[in-house]
């Protein structure tokens, strides 16, 4: 069972950060849907990405990109298949993927902050449970960048279609990375610290503002450490494939939750190395063909 703070509603004095945060992540999904269906309407739909069929009835048939408020433009520029430009361009839509998406595994040890700072003297409330989501969020716009730059380079390349899908052979690699991965020392130590929030967080207390935002970078580290290698599969299912997003979000959230997360990692691992390993040998076969 998933534990009550994925639908906890605190009436503290940090309430109003929980309905902040929980806000965030709703509006992220919101406006992820909404680009999508712009992309929708001016591209094949299968090219979206496998299983995006099944979110076809729920969009618009048409959506006119001029019609759109600016940054949701701005947005739909930087989607599937982008990489001609700056990664400047491709980064606000990996910054709306990681938030809508790493928010909601974080919810946990955001609790678990929230929990341990009222036990201090000086209890931040809703600016220290700001502070830490500040830079655990950091971290992750780092990535994003990072991230970003990728899609650029692949483009450029020419290994990225107008999906934001990569080749079949460069997917299949991804596939086995992500999967040999997940049996690491460094992937066990991260999800390590993110299945026992609360004895990290008083391993590594820092007081006072400066001191959770120090904190929630940590965490992000740690969190990074558990997910970078998921969160590159965007360019096998496609960067704007909400299925794949829906999924992986919730892979990566019952992993870091102890008595569920410990028996997935390894099954997770195996299914990603096969179903690296059957493209591979497919993508060959046509090769040979």
């Amino acid at each position: 069972m998933l534990p009550a703070v994925f639908f906890r509603l605190d009436l503290s004095r940090a309430a109003f950060g929980w309905i902040a945060l929980y806000a965030a992540i709703v509006g992220a999904w919101i406006v992820l849907f909404a680009v999508t269906a712009e992309h929708a309407s001016r591209l094949p739909f299968e090219w979206l990405g496998p299983g995006m069929s099944w979110l076809e009835p729920l969009l618009p048939e048409r959506w006119q990109n001029e019609g759109l408020p600016p940054l949701l433009s701005a947005l739909c520029i930087s989607g599937p298949g982008a990489g001609d430009g700056s990664p400047l361009l491709v980064f606000p839509m990996w910054a709306l993927m990681v938030l809508a998406m790493m928010l909601p595994t974080a919810l946990p040890v955001l609790a678990a902050f929230r929990d341990l700072s009222r036990g201090q003297e000086a209890d931040t409330g809703s600016m220290g449970l700001a502070a830490f989501t500040s830079g655990y969020v950091t971290v992750w716009l780092g990535f994003a960048g990072l991230a970003a730059a990728l899609q650029v380079a692949l483009a450029g390349s020419g290994l990225l279609d107008i999906g934001g899908r990569v080749s079949n052979l460069l997917a299949a690699a991804l596939l086995i990375g992500a999967g040999l991965y997940q049996l690491t020392p460094m992937k066990a130590t991260c999800l390590a610290h993110c299945r026992s929030p609360m004895m990290t967080l008083m391993a590594r207390w820092r007081s006072g503002l400066g001191g959770a935002f120090r904190m929630g970078i940590g965490n992000g580290l740690f969190c990074l450490g558990c997910c970078w290698a998921l969160m590159l599969l965007a360019f096998v299912g496609g960067t704007m494939n909400l299925v794949w997003m829906g999924i992986a979000t919730i892979l990566m959230a019952l992993e870091k939750l102890p008595r569920l997360g410990r028996p997935l990692t390894l099954p997770l691992g195996i299914v990603l190395v096969s179903a690296g390993a059957l493209l591979a040998v497919s993508a060959i076969s046509k090769l040979w063909s």
